[in-house]
Formats: C-alpha cells, structure tokens, sequence
C-alpha cells in the first residue's frame, strides 16, 4: 500500500539505518513528562469538552 507519507517514511528509516551508529542514540538522556498543573488540566478539559459538545450539534 502506497500512500503520501509512505516516501517519507522510506527515507526516514533508510537514513536513521544508515547513521543510527553515528548519532549514538543509546548516550540520549532520558526525559521526564512534567504533570500539568491543575489550572492548566482544567482547561484543556473544559475545551475538549466544548470541542465534543460542537462536534454532536
């Protein structure tokens, strides 16, 4: 199956093969996902509660 995103997966993948040794991946250092503040959860829910209400009029 051909799509759009398909070349540019093709040419990702061949260049991460061909210099994935070189970028040392293994020597990245992880990274931690911050909690969201309560202010911030709350907005975020009232939003997608306002985006689910406008999608079912």
């Amino acid at each position: 199956m051909f799509d759009v995103w398909s070349g540019l997966a093709n040419f990702l993948a061949e260049i991460i093969e061909k210099y994935g040794g070189e970028l040392n991946l293994d020597r990245i250092p992880n990274f931690t996902v911050h909690k969201q503040s309560g202010k911030k959860r709350s907005m975020l829910k009232e939003y997608r509660d306002r985006f689910i209400k406008a999608r079912r009029k």
